[in-house]
This record gives structure tokens, C-alpha cells and sequence, in this order.
């Protein structure tokens, strides 16, 4: 199913959807579809109610369509509880007998096995698996409020129009939540989940996480959109943003355009007293860009949807040294799971004047990454231990 949506609907990174399959029955509809009834059907009775629990699967029934029951019939029915076989039967089906069973189980299973023959051998063979646990995830929407920042501002009229809109139509919601239901048989949804998200990586190619995005105004666009795409991504529940030209002008241009009411958000910056990286906005103050940051920050906080904290960093207090330099973007999905992207651009001018270059990394220097990151956070220089000093520590 999912190899013809990729090749007929253009149906993008199918891995993410492979867990969902165990959801749905697979029909093997009977050569002559057409007809208004199936000739054959083995199903499990009331299946459209309590039966898809394990412990209401205690029968099953085979159905024959009259002018196929006309003939003798032999049915093989496997029935297993994970890769342990519970029940495996032979059943002779009469002519004329147009329902065969209900056949009753002792055991809990969840997968079946039928094969179905005649006097000339196999005619017919189908496997079901069966849902043990379900999960439901789910978020509270807050409305839709409209935000024009500077740069989509700037980005009206030229050709990323789609873009801006999606930019200046914020979605408050708040963060996705999963609830999970368990049945009897104790088997792990989430461990289901993961295998088949990696049989999906050997199924089909994944796209890559990098990203390229061309000096410019649409590539600046182009780049805050994507970013906004991956804070608020299905699972995430922290994000860290580490750039020590994190200002003013960085956080006005996206921080409310984060939708997601109880993301944690934790912005790690380090700017001085002077900053000669970045061109001075109007109002601002060119020797003061910790100030700045700090008034914007009070200014926006009503539209500020998230949980954020902002920490500016500093080796001694009002000192001017530089604590770090590379720029990273870090997301927590759940308990184990973390994403950390090496950023070529701060987020104060994202593509204006040089190209946005955005890489996942990976194995070590991931960990690595995401224990500098952990340092930072926790005020302590990664490179040489000694305590770093936090001003301001702003929190919404």
C-alpha cells in the first residue's frame, strides 16, 4: 500500500506511517471483485464491536457464499499469540453448509493463518494481524491568530507567497499527547511501533534531513519555515536553540510563530555589549544588544505560545569573552530519542547574506553535541568545566 502512494501520490518519508498498518485489516478481495458478495470470508463473530480485544477473540467463523458452499472444502487455520502457535486446525467444509463454526478458542491470539482448498489443492490463503494495543494521540486547539514579523513582512509580494501566509497564520495548539490503551495480551505498542518504523528505513529511502537553502529572502523564508516544521513535530517535547547571536530581531521572527502552547522551548544565546555581526534594527540601541533582546522578549510575551526560557551566557559577569560559537538545533522526542542539527547561520539574518545550511548529525558526535548542549544549559563550560554566569535568565 504504501509503495503505491510513494510511486502514484507522491506520498513522502512512508517509514513515518509503517507502524500504522497493524491498524487495518488487509482484504484479499476474491478474484471476481465485482460482485456484490465476497465468496469466501473467514472473520471473527461481532468484530465490529468488544471483538478486537484480545480476550473477546474466542471464536471464529468460516463464511462461503451459496454458490461457492456447493462444494466440498478443506480449511486450514493457524492461529498464534505473537510467533507461538495456539490453535492449528484442519476443518472440512460440507457442501451446502454456507457458515461454518462459530469455532471456539481457548487462547488469546493476534494473528491468523487460513488457506483453503479443494480436491485439487490450494485455492486460497490469507494472514491477519491483529491489534493488541491502540494509541490515540491528541492536542487542544486555541485558535488561529495572524503575526507579521519583519521578515515575512519583507517576503509580501515576491514569490514565496504560500510561505508567508503559513508563516503569519499561527495554529496555537497545545503539544500532541498519547494515550494508550493495553488489552490482555501484553505486548508493547511501542516496541511494535519501532519495529515497523525500522522495517519501513529497509522498505523505502528516506528523504535526508539536510536542508540547503539559497542567500536570500525567500531562502530566509524558506529556512524559518522548516524550522518552525521541525520544533513542532509530532512527538517533540523539548527543543533547544543554542546560537550566541540569538537577538532581538532572531526572536521576533519566530518565536511567535511557534504554535505549540507546552513545548518547552530553551533559547541558549551569548551576546556582549557589542555585536558587530549583525546590523543594528531601528530603535535599537548599537552598543546594548542584551538590553534589547530583553525588551523585545517583554514586549511579545502576550503572543509568546510556547515555554520559553532564554539564557545569555557569560564566562565572568558583564564580561565580553565569547563562551561558544558553533549553532546548533536540538529536539527531544520522548525519553531517549534526541535530534541535534549543526546550523551554518545564526538566526538573526538566517539566508540574508550567506546561504542556510542545516545537517543532522549523527552517532558521536550527536551524543557530543547534545552534552555540550546539556552543559550550556546547565551553566557549565563544556571545553573547560568552570561556571558560567546567565544574563538575563528570561522565562515565560
Amino acid at each position: 500500500m504504501l509503495g503505491h502512494l510513494v510511486t502514484e501520490k507522491t506520498f513522502d518519508e512512508p517509514e513515518r506511517y509503517m507502524h500504522r498498518l497493524g491498524a487495518f485489516d488487509i482484504i484479499n478481495l476474491p478474484k471476481h471483485a465485482e460482485d456484490e458478495q465476497y465468496i469466501l470470508n473467514f472473520r471473527l463473530p461481532k468484530r465490529r464491536d468488544v471483538s478486537m480485544t484480545p480476550h473477546h477473540r474466542n471464536s471464529y467463523e468460516i463464511w462461503r457464499r451459496d454458490d461457492f458452499a456447493q462444494n466440498r472444502h478443506w480449511a486450514h487455520v493457524c492461529l498464534y499469540s505473537g510467533e507461538t502457535p495456539v490453535s492449528d486446525a484442519l476443518h472440512i467444509l460440507d457442501p451446502e453448509v454456507r457458515v461454518f463454526g462459530p469455532v471456539a478458542i481457548d487462547e488469546t491470539f493476534d494473528r491468523t493463518e487460513f488457506r483453503l482448498f479443494d480436491e485439487k489443492g490450494l485455492l486460497h490463503h490469507e494472514e491477519s494481524v491483529w491489534i493488541n494495543q491502540f494509541a490515540m494521540n491528541f492536542s487542544i486547539g486555541q485558535g488561529t491568530i495572524r503575526y507579521d514579523s519583519p521578515l515575512t513582512d519583507r517576503g509580501k509580494g515576491g514569490g514565496a507567497v504560500d510561505t508567508v501566509e503559513s508563516l503569519t497564520n499561527i495554529s496555537v495548539r497545545s503539544r500532541g499527547r498519547e494515550s494508550i490503551t493495553n488489552v490482555t495480551t501484553g505486548q508493547e505498542f511501542r516496541d511494535y511501533c519501532r519495529e515497523m518504523r525500522e522495517r519501513g528505513k529497509t522498505l523505502f529511502k528516506s528523504p535526508s534531513p539536510d536542508r540547503w537553502f539559497p542567500k536570500g529572502i525567500t531562502g530566509s523564508l524558506n529556512t524559518l519555515e522548516h524550522v518552525k516544521t521541525l520544533i513542532e513535530g509530532q512527538g517533540v517535547i523539548k527543543v533547544w536553540i543554542v546560537d550566541p547571536f540569538f537577538d532581538a530581531r532572531a526572536v521576533e521572527n519566530l518565536i511567535p510563530t511557534i504554535g505549540v502552547s507546552n513545548l518547552e522551548l530553551v533559547v541558549i544565546t551569548n551576546l556582549r555589549n557589542i555585536d558587530a555581526c549583525r546590523e543594528i534594527g531601528e530603535g535599537e540601541n548599537e552598543t546594548d544588544p542584551v538590553s534589547n533582546l530583553e525588551k523585545k522578549l517583554d514586549v511579545l510575551r502576550p503572543i509568546i505560545h510556547c515555554n520559553l526560557k532564554v539564557k545569555n551566557l557569560h564566562t565572568t559577569p558583564g564580561s565580553n569573552e565569547q563562551v561558544f560559537h558553533d549553532r546548533y538545533l536540538c529536539l527531544k522526542m520522548g525519553k531517549d530519542k534526541v535530534s541535534v542539527y549543526l546550523l551554518s547561520n545564526s538566526f538573526n539574518a538566517y539566508a540574508e547574506n550567506y546561504p542556510f545550511c542545516l545537517s543532522q548529525l549523527s552517532g558521536f558526535a550527536a551524543k557530543n553535541a547534545y552534552d555540550y548542549i546539556i552543559n550550556l544549559e546547565g551553566l557549565k563550560n563544556p571545553v573547560t568545566g568552570s561556571n558560567l554566569y546567565c544574563d538575563p535568565d528570561w522565562s515565560k
